[in-house]
């Protein structure tokens, strides 16, 4: 398999038959420059304000959880699962998956 950019991701493999793979690619332009750790602390510990919503660029949901103390609590163990999991995105809609900053080592 040919990669079109350096920063291709593998991110999972199905098995449909034994003998043919399908990888699932995750291209640079759908990952976000923002760091997941950064997300994650900030969520873990200012989560019911909503700052790790205001790091990522999600300004009104970033207000609204701050209005209501992290979704009553529940918006905030949302977000951690999603954070972990590679799922949580920005405000274009690229996924936080990089643990670190391009370029911070």
């Amino acid at each position: 398999m040919k990669l079109r950019h350096p920063l291709h991701i593998v991110i999972s493999m199905k098995n449909r038959k034994p003998e043919h793979k399908e990888y699932l690619l995750m291209e640079s332009h759908d990952i976000s420059p923002k760091s997941r750790l950064v997300a994650l602390l900030l969520c873990f510990f200012l989560g019911w304000l909503g700052i790790h919503r205001f790091y990522v660029g999600k300004i009104g949901t970033g207000i609204l959880m701050l209005l209501t103390a992290g979704g009553f609590g529940i918006w905030v163990i949302i977000d951690l699962i999603l954070i972990v999991m590679g799922s949580f995105t920005d405000k274009e809609g690229r996924r936080v998956f990089m643990w670190l900053e391009p370029g911070s080592i």
